[in-house]
């Protein structure tokens, strides 16, 4: 690949995600009913995670997230600078307001993913 002169290439981040099969159905449709590509997938979650960070008191939304056990998918994400760097305030503010420490960031993205089905009318998705 040819960089062009005097363009910074921007690192990427990368991580997995574990969320239940149904979920991964969702996120599927609600891909294809607003034209991302196969591969946007990671696009639409760190899009999904910039709406989350938007909502007034989201970390009380990501105390209530869990997961059910069953058959899960493992997907993989990556990430731009940005989107790493929001997900880290993100966790920042939740144990700045809730006094836990969190020990897997994918809870963030997992609820940002349920909040963002959610507000597109796709139910609501047992993870």
């Amino acid at each position: 690949m040819v960089k062009a002169y005097g363009v910074k290439e921007q690192r990427r981040f990368r991580t997995s995600l574990r969320i239940p099969e149904a979920a991964s159905e969702k996120i599927k449709e609600s891909m294809q009913s607003s034209n991302y590509g196969v591969r946007e997938r990671s696009k639409w979650i760190c899009e999904a995670l910039e709406s989350l960070a938007e909502k007034d008191s989201y970390w009380d939304l990501i105390a209530e997230e869990f997961m059910d056990q069953g058959d899960n998918d493992v997907i993989p994400v990556t990430m731009d600078e940005h989107a790493n760097g929001l997900l880290l305030l993100t966790a920042k503010s939740y144990t700045e307001h809730t006094g836990k420490e969190l020990v897997d960031q994918s809870v963030i993205l997992r609820t940002a993913i349920i909040q963002r089905l959610v507000s597109e009318g796709g139910g609501l998705v047992s993870m």
